[in-house]
């Protein structure tokens, strides 16, 4: 007959190393599964958002996801300079980050060229006027320089390029860009080809898009109106 005995028995050598790997297994499993999950509910969130969205001209900072990686330099609004290119924002909803994108070529410290698209009317249609209204607009809340020494032939030049850049009219998707048509959208294909003629600063149309809404929203939340300088035009500002 055995007897039970108070001595440790010893562990057999395969358990001492497979118990501690089968624990990082599990822990690491759950690891993974628990970031997918995360990803897919993400992913659930944005595309029902984008589903129930309307037709309308707006973009939520949250949102988009941010390329630029230079400090951006913010200023008081003062004034815009003579052959300098700009996006103009303008607040739909200032506490939800909503705005109108344009872009604006100064010709002079009283008037310049405005450009963009607009669906007041239900259908996307491009605008461009001469205007005295953007110097002294109490609308428009941010103004990004994106280039310089847009003057006579360069002026001509970027004035057919950007009534070239393509509407869709019923504010469709967008295959190029991956999401439905706006305004903001429009002015990634209107830089993208400026960019492609040289016409303003050599950087990626998202990450002007980033700096765009980093510079609004610094001014929405300062209820101050703010002008700066995209990423690629400080590189050229610091390169000279």
């Amino acid at each position: 007959m055995y007897r039970a005995t108070s001595k440790n028995v010893p562990l057999h050598p395969l358990t001492t190393v497979c118990f501690p790997s089968f624990i990082f297994l599990y822990a690491s499993t759950f690891l993974v599964l628990s970031i997918l999950s995360f990803q897919f509910r993400s992913a659930y969130i944005l595309l029902n958002f984008w589903s129930r969205s309307p037709d309308i001209c707006v973009d939520l900072f949250e949102l988009i996801p941010s390329y630029s990686k230079f400090p951006l330099e913010i200023f008081v609004m003062d004034s815009y300079e003579d052959g300098c290119m700009y996006i103009i924002l303008t607040p739909l909803d200032a506490t939800r980050h909503r705005y109108h994108w344009g872009i604006y070529v100064s010709v002079s410290d009283t008037y310049g060229m405005l450009y963009h698209v607009t669906n007041s009317s239900g259908q996307w249609v491009f605008e461009e006027h001469m205007t005295e209204n953007v110097i002294s607009s109490r609308s428009i809340v941010a103004a990004l320089q994106i280039g310089s020494g847009i003057q006579n032939d360069t002026a001509d030049t970027a004035h057919r390029i950007m009534a070239a850049v393509p509407v869709i009219s019923d504010g469709s998707h967008d295959s190029k860009w991956g999401e439905d048509f706006t305004c903001r959208v429009w002015v990634l294909e209107a830089v993208e080809r400026l960019r492609q003629q040289r016409l303003v600063a050599n950087e990626e149309a998202r990450e002007v898009q980033d700096d765009a809404f980093r510079l609004a929203r610094s001014a929405t939340s300062t209820g101050q109106k703010k002008m700066g300088q995209s990423s690629g035009v400080r590189r050229q500002t610091h390169r000279g």
